[in-house]
């Protein structure tokens, strides 16, 4: 009978002893996927940052050269009597088909 209760509180030990292990490596699975996410989510984040901030400052670029063009033009044309020509559109002829 001693034998039995021995062997029989070995297998509860052990499965007890199983289920722990086995249960922090889910849960420590877990923090570790979220944590992953959240530092891609945090780069991601960081990236929009950027391309927002690049866009800005080519806009600021685009603009300062477009008033120095004007200037220049102003100068050309007040100093040195140049007229500047206004650009014309494209005008594209339909093809006609019949």
């Amino acid at each position: 009978m001693k034998k039995r209760i021995v062997k029989n509180n070995i297998k509860k030990t052990l499965f007890f002893s199983y289920s722990i292990i086995f249960s922090t490596l889910f849960f420590v699975s877990i923090l570790m996927t979220h944590n992953q996410c959240d530092h891609i989510n945090n780069n991601l984040k960081l990236l929009h940052k950027k391309k927002y901030n690049s866009e800005n400052r080519i806009k600021s670029l685009n603009r300062k050269k477009s008033l120095r063009i004007n200037s220049i033009e102003n100068i050309a044309y007040k100093q040195l009597d140049f007229i500047v020509p206004e650009p014309q559109p494209t005008i594209i002829p339909r093809s006609i088909s019949r």
